[in-house]
């Protein structure tokens, strides 16, 4: 008895070669399922993170910030306005009232975190606004450092800005100084007056009057019974068990002692702050003879089209311009640098479409719009020097438009939106698996990523939502519908025409979920031919696996779930009898219609049974 067992599933889509030429547990067509090696899994759904109300503008910026505690915030920007996600109350609070200028309202914002001694704080730009600093202890708060001449993207790197897609000059990378820790020291500043009563005091600390841009840290309060610390996390605690509160931003502070301070006793804080505009990351200036560690602009102006994005590789710094890309090396000692053009015909099209790993860069490389590639940049292992290597030969990317894309690294997912054919906003991620060297599709519509709290945020390119994506077991509360899997056109391993009894399968589902099964004969259109239902009797509730909501993993992954009944999925064993006329190709394709999760481990076409070698009877004369 002949059978034919699909059980590896490592290749992923590929949509390069015709269907009779991939091989199976391959798919020629799929959508939102992904794989997992041992098996094909639906993927996970997504959810809005917080209100979605302010506006009908889409996100046009995402980012997780850190304070010096590791405790994450989430940013995003919606038109002009900046807003925080505040866990407790699931809501976002706007930065200010319209932080971001009028001419700024549909600006992409590009930001970047920095931790130092003066504390943990984000910066933050766009093409026509400004450059601006939020300490992350107090995100209600921002320092605009009226940047005029450089903003646009940025990224922090050696300790310093480097900024580039200026208004007026789109080809030039521009660096700020190196952070050289220009910190001011204040002494027994009074913050009140003790009445041998009151126990609370609160001041405004004085440094911002004469330094506008600065904020302040290292903070230090006493009335010589009673000493605080600063503990950067916009807390001051007592050593007597007094507590308070500091605003790095604006100097605000507030402190109560644990017993009241004498009658005229002064109460003193010690203090330092810092203007990032005077020797710090937002300080640009340099002079005509080079000065290590001050400003630079390096040109790049060879005819490579605008500079979109960089990236650090093996310690050299890769310009990715719109159709050539250059290489910097810059030591750390910063006493000189060299730029030179890397690679004719190798650019991108989009400002966040390279992503860094440990060994390399992945980016779009558009320019031949004959054949667009998701590249690799990194080390030949034989001539020690960077090469970019195309791991998409297995799709077929040429309907897909990459002039918004953006990348992102989640776990072993390399990801990168785009537009599919007709659509005017992205609303597919490719994901690329590192482990498998496999790829899926996917329908998401996001603009813009972030990781936070492990979970992938997306700005929503449709609406003005944070989306939680690849997590949960549904689309904003709806089934995934728009989603398919569809293997190989396969011969059975009979060159001849054949016919086939029964289908069988095994795999996961939960008890919500069911799949249709379809096949296509020689060809003919896809039929129905059953459900694998999770409510059947195959179902094995006794045996089951749990899970967590997000996609990262394989089993027991991450906290809640919106899965109806739980967090299990059960395992099944069923078949389906077939009766077909004499075929010759077949190929088979499963779509979930319900909520739920469900895997397929394998599938089996079961007694197959020769017949002749003549061709199938729709192709005779």
């Amino acid at each position: 008895m002949r059978n034919k067992i699909i059980e590896n599933f490592e290749r992923g889509l590929i949509t390069s070669l015709e269907s009779q030429s991939i091989p199976s547990g391959s798919s020629s067509d799929s959508l939102n399922w992904i794989t997992r090696g041992d098996k094909i899994e639906l993927t996970r759904g997504y959810s809005v993170t917080g209100d979605e109300t302010y506006a009908t503008t889409k996100v046009t910026g995402v980012h997780q910030a850190y304070d010096v505690n590791g405790v994450e915030t989430l940013f995003k920007k919606v038109g002009r306005k900046l807003y925080y996600y505040e866990t407790t109350t699931d809501d976002w609070t706007e930065v200010g009232t319209d932080l971001f200028p009028e001419a700024a309202t549909t600006d992409e914002a590009y930001f970047d975190n920095y931790a130092s001694l003066a504390g943990n704080c984000m910066y933050f730009s766009s093409e026509n606004s400004s450059i601006y600093q939020i300490m992350i202890s107090n995100p209600d708060d921002y320092i605009d450092m009226v940047a005029e001449s450089t903003r646009g993207c940025i990224s922090v790197k050696y300790n310093r800005l480097f900024v580039w897609n200026l208004p007026n000059d789109k080809t030039s990378l521009r660096l700020s100084w190196v952070d050289a820790s220009n910190y001011t020291t204040i002494a027994d500043e009074n913050v009140g007056t003790g009445d041998g009563t009151e126990k609370t005091f609160t001041d405004t600390l004085s440094f911002k009057a004469g330094a506008t841009k600065a904020h302040c840290f290292a903070i230090e309060v006493t009335d010589t019974s009673e000493t605080f610390k600063d503990n950067y996390d916009g807390t001051l605690t007592g050593d007597a068990g007094g507590v308070g509160t500091i605003n790095y931003t604006t100097g605000a502070i507030s402190v109560t002692f644990q017993v009241a301070p004498t009658n005229t006793q002064a109460i003193t804080c010690d203090y330092q702050w810092e203007d990032p505009t005077d020797e710090g990351l937002a300080d640009f200036s340099y002079e005509a003879t080079r000065v290590a560690g001050t400003g630079l602009v390096i040109r790049q102006d060879a005819g490579g089209g605008d500079l979109m994005t960089i990236d650090i590789f093996n310690d050299y710094i890769y310009c990715f311009h719109k159709t050539k890309t250059w290489v910097v090396d810059l030591p750390a000692v910063d006493t000189g640098y060299t730029s030179v053009e890397f690679r004719e015909r190798v650019g991108t099209a989009s400002n966040r479409s390279s992503v860094p790993v440990g060994n390399g860069i992945y980016y779009i490389d558009d320019n031949d719009i004959e054949k667009p590639a998701i590249k690799f940049l990194t080390l030949d292992m034989v001539t020690g020097t960077a090469i970019p290597i195309v791991v998409s030969n297995n799709l077929d990317l040429t309907s897909y438009d990459f002039t918004a894309t953006a990348g992102f690294k989640w776990g072993d997912y390399i990801g990168f939106s785009c537009k599919s054919s007709n659509s005017s906003v992205n609303d597919t991620i490719i994901i690329y698996d590192e482990l498998y060297k496999a790829f899926s599709l996917h329908r998401k519509y996001a603009n813009n990523y972030t990781i936070y709290n492990g979970y992938l945020i997306g700005g929503d390119s449709l609406s003005n939502g944070a989306l939680n994506l690849f997590n949960g077991f549904t689309d904003g509360g709806n089934s995934i519908i728009q989603n398919q899997w569809t293997g190989n056109t396969s011969k059975l391993n009979l060159n001849q025409l054949k016919k086939v009894k029964r289908l069988m399968f095994e795999g996961y589902i939960s008890s919500t979920q069911k799949i249709n099964v379809y096949l296509q004969i020689d060809r003919g259109g896809f039929n129905e031919i059953g459900t694998i239902e999770g409510s059947g009797s195959y179902v094995d509730e006794s045996n089951a696996v749990t899970l967590g909501s997000s996609a990262i993993g394989s089993e027991v992954v991450g906290g809640g779930s919106d899965l109806p009944g739980g967090y299990e999925a059960y395992y099944f064993q069923t078949e389906m009898r077939l009766s077909t006329d004499k075929f010759q190709d077949i190929q088979i394709k499963f779509i979930a219609t319900d909520i739920g999760y469900c895997a397929i481990s394998y599938y089996k076409f079961y007694d197959i049974r020769p017949k002749t070698y003549k061709l199938p009877n729709k192709y005779r004369e």
